[in-house]
């Protein structure tokens, strides 16, 4: 059973659990600049929800005790606000960058968290350790996944590729889905949010 708490719990548990525990012992561990916001069953990320407008969004980055700026607030409207954010605490010992996709209303469709792009030497060590703990994140948040499958070995993924290891239905719509992906400039691990409701495929199917 999800709790109205857990989007918050997600957010604070960026650490090893043990200090997350101590941590939601706390109230004012868990206190935004919207107490109305942190009981929406809807939130993917601290405060966000799909379907929340670009302005809405923006405030609520703003205002987040969670994340932040990457970059001088004064270049926020120029650069726009795919990789401004990122989160203050590491998840298995590093930060995740928001990326942000819109529909043609301007409002959010696609929420991503995704680590800064890594050598291949930790992609055996600080990736799959920050990918073990999202597992257990997201299952806390969503419950068991409808697809979970072991660490990709890093020869399978190819420039431009991603593998979703983990997918979970969102409530009340929606799809998360939790895997690695390669880039020219490394590898990373990401968990994105979706409005879209996708099927679990297999490795090999």
């Amino acid at each position: 059973m999800r709790h109205s708490h857990l989007p918050i719990v997600f957010v604070l548990c960026l650490t090893a659990v043990p200090v997350c525990a101590q941590e939601t012992k706390n109230p004012a561990a868990a206190t935004s600049t919207d107490n109305a916001a942190l009981v929406d069953d809807e939130a993917v990320f601290d405060t966000i929800k799909l379907g929340d407008s670009r302005d809405t969004v923006e405030k609520k980055l703003k205002a987040s005790k969670l994340l932040e700026m990457t970059i001088n607030e004064l270049y926020l409207a120029r650069v726009g606000l795919n990789g401004s954010f990122r989160t203050k605490q590491k998840i298995g010992g590093l930060q995740c960058l928001l990326s942000f996709t819109w529909d043609g209303q301007d409002r959010l469709k696609e929420l991503s968290l995704d680590t800064e792009a890594q050598p291949v030497a930790n992609y055996d060590t600080s990736l799959k350790a920050t990918w073990t703990m999202l597992i257990n994140l997201m299952s806390t948040l969503h419950g068991k996944p409808l697809q979970g499958v072991d660490y990709p070995n890093s020869t399978t993924l190819q420039n431009g590729m991603t593998l979703n290891t983990h997918v979970w239905e969102l409530k009340p719509s929606g799809t998360a889905l939790l895997g690695t992906s390669k880039l020219a400039t490394g590898y990373m691990v990401s968990v994105r949010f979706t409005q879209e409701k996708i099927q679990p495929v297999r490795f090999g199917e």
